[in-house]
């Protein structure tokens, strides 16, 4: 059935509400009449009723205040610089088709450039308090093409100290990127399959090749290897099914006893200017999901990432601190950059 929930964005405060308390708030011009004052005085407690409406304007700026300079002074300057924008995958639901068509890798003379534009920024920001985290992107940055342009750049984050940023790849290459991957371990890898092995090869093939017993091989060598690896899987009505037939593959392999391994699932989504239609609302999505749980007890080594609205309930349900959400786009953060091999620099 339904149940009726009160989240307070800007405090992190969420408490589930009686029907009769949840049916009067969630009408624009609730009868509050109909409720009894304890309740009403808990509400104005805990954020959710306001007595004068400038209150909360003012406790908003307050907290983005506190928050910019936590901001400041702890969070790192994120540097990601683009290898090239060609992959070897054409998943149908990626956001940089079109550039994957054409596209030139980054110069060594670039990335020297980067490099100097990166020490300058450090030095005028006089709140920055730590090191920032510098790494490679792509399209797919763990392409054959790019290995003299990834060991390059590796050498240039370790003479100038900074934090080696995690590699976002879709894994097909990790094996030939092992040696590499060895000398400069990165904080983390992010790898990505699309379900269950029936599934994912027919959605993420390279050319005509089938690819995922090749990446779970990349995969377990990273592990062997002592190197954090996250398992993203891309959820979606097509994804979902036989979505325990993976949990049981990784369960089988042992990754779930490795502490430094996690998994978690994602819904696809379409990002702006995209042709691509999911498949199923997330809502739908998520509750299938949570049937699953139910139904296959492996399943639940799969943790919920960047679901709309959720991440507030997961961090309350750990006794986390949770700021309000001031930017609402998974991408866009705060001191982060992306070095393209166009001479461009974008926000995400």
């Amino acid at each position: 059935g339904q149940s009726y929930f009160a989240a307070n964005l800007m405090t992190g405060a969420i408490d589930r509400l009686s029907d009769a308390v949840g049916s009067v708030l969630e009408q624009p011009n609730g009868d509050m009449r109909k409720m009894h004052h304890d309740i009403i005085s808990y509400l104005i407690k805990r954020g959710y009723l306001l007595e004068k409406g400038w209150m909360e304007n003012e406790r908003i700026e307050k907290i983005y205040k506190k928050y910019q300079q936590t901001i400041a002074e702890r969070a790192p300057y994120v540097f990601q610089i683009i290898l090239s924008y060609r992959c070897n995958m054409n998943c149908p639901y990626c956001f940089q088709q079109k550039p994957h068509k054409q596209s030139n890798a980054v110069s060594y003379e670039q990335i020297d450039a980067i490099f100097s534009a990166i020490k300058k920024m450090l030095s005028s920001d006089k709140l920055n308090k730590v090191k920032p985290v510098v790494g490679p992107f792509g399209g797919e940055p763990l392409l054959p093409y790019h290995k003299d342009t990834f060991n390059y750049l590796s050498k240039r984050v370790a003479e100038y100290g900074y934090i080696r940023g995690p590699i976002i790849t879709n894994g097909y290459y990790i094996i030939e990127y092992l040696s590499l991957l060895r000398k400069y371990k990165p904080s983390g890898m992010q790898v990505t399959i699309d379900g269950a092995k029936r599934v994912h090869n027919k959605r993420r093939c390279h050319k005509t090749k089938e690819t995922y017993d090749k990446i779970m091989r990349g995969i377990n060598a990273l592990l062997e290897e002592g190197i954090q690896v996250g398992l993203r899987v891309n959820l979606d009505g097509n994804s979902l099914d036989g979505l325990e037939e993976l949990a049981n593959d990784i369960v089988k392999r042992g990754w779930n006893n490795y502490s430094k391994f996690t998994t978690y699932v994602i819904p696809v989504t379409a990002k702006i200017g995209q042709d691509y239609r999911v498949d199923m609302d997330e809502s739908e999505l998520l509750e299938r999901f949570m049937e699953s749980v139910e139904k296959y007890p492996n399943v639940k080594i799969f943790q919920l990432n960047e679901w709309k609205g959720l991440d507030r309930f997961i961090e309350y349900e750990k006794e986390r601190v949770v700021w309000p959400k001031f930017h609402h786009c998974e991408y866009a953060k705060e001191k982060t950059y992306h070095f393209d091999p166009n001479g461009k620099i974008y926000g995400c």
